[in-house]
């Protein structure tokens, strides 16, 4: 009776799609401890897949006659590379590290035949851009958008974007603690970015920090909750975003880099600097085409500060990106 209930189960949810536990308890009429047990064993089996998290749990058939792709083996050293670096969404949301995520973009991109020598390449692509001090010098690049840049460093401390691999970790992370509202990640996010930061202002003698304001109101503000988990050692400087026409207009929604920069000349404002303040860190979630950060520094500069330091956790790898997940 037991086996002759499950298969019914598989056939149920077969013919109507995902199904709940409470969707089986009242076409089956028998209890949900009793619908738990199969629904285990069936997954147990691989016959049937649990889809999400309660409270929102849906048991779905596991697709059958899969592909299935034996994966060669890796170095050592690529394979601990890897499985330290590497950050992967898959498509329904999971989120898989390591080496099981990298082959798991193999397989969405079908990229099977390539595996070793993507691995090697995306090892070589990483240290290629790998620091003594942690952190990219994209002072250059900003330089070289604007015709004037009023800032004197810029510093990621990831890219954005990687060819050929997309987002690295740091990117999947700020797309998660932002957009998904995920305090967990922020932390991470912290983490990682607080030695850093720490160096970078003992290093250019910073007196003073201040965060780009968000364009869009969030209930988890990403920069607000960042600032908090930092607990820089020095003066802030308080920063408005004014909202004009009753519209925020975020910058990552402008793809034309004129719009971005009067974007941020129109809206955002620097009521006051303390006097005696020389060099300041400006610190940004993301920088695309660097209109904010740069407009920041311009501004820092007209009250008095000497010198500008801009810091982003992700920015854009050549020229102007926009940068519209976040």
């Amino acid at each position: 009776m037991k086996t002759e209930t499950s298969s019914q189960i598989v056939e149920y949810i077969k013919k109507n799609g995902a199904s709940r536990v409470h969707d089986l308890v009242k076409n089956f009429k028998i209890s949900p401890q009793a619908i738990h047990r199969h629904l285990k064993k069936l997954v147990q089996k691989q016959v049937l897949i649990k889809r999400g998290t309660a409270p929102v749990v849906f048991y779905d058939v596991q697709e059958e006659h899969t592909p299935t792709f034996v994966f060669p083996e890796l170095s050592r050293e690529v394979r601990d590379f890897i499985d330290e670096e590497y950050f992967y969404v898959d498509a329904n949301g999971e989120v898989l590290t390591g080496v099981t995520g990298f082959q798991r973009w193999i397989l969405n991109t079908y990229q099977q035949k390539a595996y070793r020598s993507l691995s090697e390449k995306y090892v070589e692509t990483r240290m290629q851009w790998r620091s003594e001090t942690s952190l990219i010098d994209a002072t250059e690049k900003i330089r070289g958008t604007f015709k004037k840049s009023y800032l004197d460093h810029l510093f990621y401390l990831d890219f954005w974007s990687l060819p050929q691999f997309g987002k690295p970790k740091l990117a999947h992370l700020l797309t998660l603690g932002k957009s998904g509202q995920r305090k967990e990640s922020i932390e991470e996010i912290a983490q990682k970015a607080k030695q850093p930061l720490f160096d970078l202002i003992k290093k250019h003698k910073v007196d003073s920090v201040a965060f780009a304001p968000h364009s869009i109101p969030r209930k988890l503000p990403f920069l607000k909750y960042f600032r908090e988990q930092l607990e820089l050692p020095v003066v802030e400087i308080e920063v408005a975003k004014a909202l004009i026409g009753g519209i925020p207009v975020a910058q990552k929604s402008l793809s034309k880099l004129a719009e971005r920069e009067k974007n941020a000349r129109e809206t955002i404002l620097v009521p006051h600097v303390q006097s005696g303040l020389k060099k300041t860190l400006v610190i940004d979630d993301a920088v695309g085409s660097g209109a904010t950060i740069n407009e920041l520094a311009k501004k820092m500069k007209e009250k008095g500060v000497r010198q500008v330091i801009g810091f982003a956790v992700v920015g854009s790898l050549k020229g102007f990106e926009v940068i519209q997940e976040i």
